[in-house]
């Protein structure tokens, strides 16, 4: 028969240590889970819309033009590979800000969403995880004393 000190000390630290990870990994599953939230919502506001590339400036930077729908012509600038003077792009833009928020490649702007999505699934796993061993060993741990 153990004594209650003998099997509280050790289960103390072990204790400590599953209740820090769970807390840790739920804190980091919550926190990439309103990334991905945050990030969700701020893609659906966007417009997506047809553009064109007007000029290779420099390097890997071009200038690209599009129209809203009140008419108004919108030139930027981005990086981007693989495209020439003329070509079609899909542009996303802020319809409350579009000269500031227009961006080229709106096909790869999920890839934030989904990364964060999966971090955060992955890190509520681990923390329920180590919940569940946290409560298995406060139960068996109890009986044995």
């Amino acid at each position: 028969m153990s004594t209650p000190g003998r099997v509280l000390v050790p289960f103390g630290l072990f204790g400590l240590f599953m209740l820090a990870v769970t807390v840790l990994f739920g804190y980091l599953a919550v926190r990439d889970g309103r990334q991905a939230s945050a990030a969700a919502r701020a893609l659906l506001s966007l417009r997506t819309t047809a553009g064109e590339c007007v000029s290779h400036l420099d390097g890997d930077r071009y200038s690209f033009a599009f129209e809203t729908p009140a008419g108004r012509r919108i030139v930027f600038e981005a990086p981007a590979v693989g495209v020439h003077a003329g070509d079609p792009v899909r542009v996303r833009y802020d319809p409350a800000d579009p000269q500031g928020s227009a961006r080229f490649g709106a096909r790869d702007d999920w890839h934030a969403v989904q990364r964060d999505g999966v971090r955060a699934a992955a890190f509520l796993l681990v923390s329920a995880s180590f919940a569940l061993l946290l409560i298995w060993a406060l139960i068996v741990l109890r009986w044995e004393s």
